[in-house]
């Protein structure tokens, strides 16, 4: 049996920010935060972003800082 490697959730934002911009990143990290409510992902304030961003862990999920 193979097992398909899963995309790291900074890969999937980063390709999601590339191909359709940060919008796309924020509708992905509010269904993976309803999805999984005691996961990872979760809005902190982002200094370069200037705005409340999702995060994982201490990873800015828009501009990656």
């Amino acid at each position: 049996m193979a097992f398909k490697k899963l995309k790291h959730i900074t890969v999937i934002c980063k390709e999601l920010y590339e191909e359709k911009g940060a919008s796309a990143v924020y509708d992905y990290a509010n269904e993976r935060m309803e999805k999984y409510p005691d996961g990872n992902v979760r809005y902190k304030q982002c200094t370069p972003c200037a705005a409340e961003t999702p995060h994982w862990f201490d990873s800015c999920l828009i501009c990656g800082s």
